[in-house]
């Protein structure tokens, strides 16, 4: 076997490392106006996977399934606004100071601020109260970073090019 071929199993290993892993990103926030607190959202791939933090002086407890509160869709965009028109809803672990539990966080592009709709149950038939305008402001990010993907690929590629320009001595018949 040519020894140039030895690289395609590297490259390929390295594409499948690359290309199957994921990372998750934890970005900090401070809410202020009609609402206020502090969040920290866990996206990957431009899904929130976990909300955690306060707000309107109670902890939150964690991120609601999708289509729970006004049809939030838990979608995460970056760069800004963060949040698209269906939201990201979360829930509390006691009631908040207007006596809601539930909460719904989007932002209303047509205005360019978000709102938060409030309610005191979890379902997408439930009503709330609006409370608006909302700023979200970034506060700290952990950096856009991917070590599965460049650095892996690239230590793997100069692991093979040392193996093919290692020259063993071919043991004589």
């Amino acid at each position: 076997m040519p020894k140039s071929l030895l690289i395609v199993p590297f490259l390929l290993l390295s594409a499948a490392i690359g290309a199957t892993a994921a990372h998750a990103d934890q970005v900090d926030y401070t809410i202020s106006g009609a609402d206020s607190g502090s969040i920290a959202i866990t996206e990957s791939g431009g899904v929130i996977s976990a909300i955690s933090g306060t707000f309107d002086s109670a902890t939150i407890n964690g991120l609601l399934p999708t289509g729970s509160i006004g049809f939030n869709d838990n979608e995460y965009l970056s760069p800004g606004p963060f949040l698209d028109f269906s939201g990201v809803s979360f829930s509390l672990d006691g009631n908040d100071p207007y006596g809601n539990m539930y909460v719904n966080l989007f932002y209303y592009s047509v205005g360019g601020f978000y709102v938060s709709v409030q309610g005191t149950c979890g379902g997408s038939s439930c009503g709330g109260l609006s409370f608006y305008p909302d700023t979200i402001t970034l506060a700290s990010a952990v950096p856009d970073y991917d070590p599965t993907t460049g650095i892996s690929a690239l230590a793997l590629l100069a692991c093979a090019v040392l193996i093919i320009r290692v020259r063993r001595p071919m043991p004589t018949p």
